[in-house]
């Protein structure tokens, strides 16, 4: 309890710091919504800190797990042993997703509260079980920059990699201000469909689910990758090899 009071008040001062930046840029409402499409900065921002904070602990949390089991010499073992990747994502992710929700909810109390009072409960249960499908490939985006530090041995990439995707989630403005060819980074992550999605059920109330089948796409994708990568490195491991 102790740790999801703390990610909360680290994203509410977040949201405090991103909201003062913006005021001192510019205090043109009709700009914001020009380039958003949303009158509230607020909540606009709210959401989207509210994302990228619980995705920077995921994947944190699955990079310093990887790092340890490599230093410890555990990995090779969990990669070994004769366990189907989906129930390793399953049984590792479901504690990730509940941590999420909670956090995600607490930390944009007010918005949720307003959302239930203007449009009802059930678009905060659409967007609930959004964010719940999301955190998934989420999990195993940091599951593969894990194994890809593990292999190259440094875990100062752990912190590189969380820089570039906090730079370039999309979450907390809008891709087209990015270049095209980041732009195109940016639609590879599922933390932009998470928000814009989020964004139009608890700010508007419009079950906008255009976003849903990227997401879609791009949880199977992941997973498909993912899934590749441990069959081969248990393959490797169990004929006798090394992890390189």
């Amino acid at each position: 309890m102790v740790s999801i009071l703390a990610v909360v008040g680290l994203t509410y001062l977040f949201i405090a710091l991103i909201a003062l930046a913006g005021l001192a840029i510019g205090r043109d409402p009709s700009g914001f919504r020009a380039i958003t499409g949303y009158s509230d900065p607020l909540s606009y921002q709210s959401i989207g800190a509210s994302i990228v904070v619980i995705s920077m602990i995921i994947i944190s949390s699955m990079g310093q797990y990887i790092n340890s089991a490599s230093i410890s010499g555990r990995l090779e073992s969990l990669l070994a042993a004769p366990v189907r990747i989906s129930t390793v994502v399953i049984a590792t992710s479901i504690p990730m997703i509940i941590f999420g929700l909670i956090t995600f909810t607490l930390s944009s109390l007010p918005i949720v509260y307003k959302a239930i009072s203007n449009y009802g409960l059930h678009v905060v249960l659409i967007a609930t079980a959004i964010l719940g499908l999301g955190m998934i490939p989420i999990f195993v985006l940091g599951l593969l920059i894990s194994l890809a530090i593990a292999k190259i041995g440094s875990p100062i990439a752990l912190n590189l990699a969380q820089a570039v995707i906090f730079t370039f989630s999309g979450s907390l403005y809008p891709v087209t201000v990015l270049p095209e060819i980041l732009g195109f980074f940016s639609k590879s992550l599922p933390i932009i469909y998470i928000a814009d999605s989020l964004r139009s059920l608890l700010i508007t109330g419009n079950p906008d689910l255009g976003g849903l089948p990227t997401l879609l796409l791009i949880t199977i994708a992941y997973g498909s990758i993912g899934g590749f990568l441990y069959r081969r490195f248990s393959r490797t491991l169990r004929s006798g090899g090394v992890l390189a």
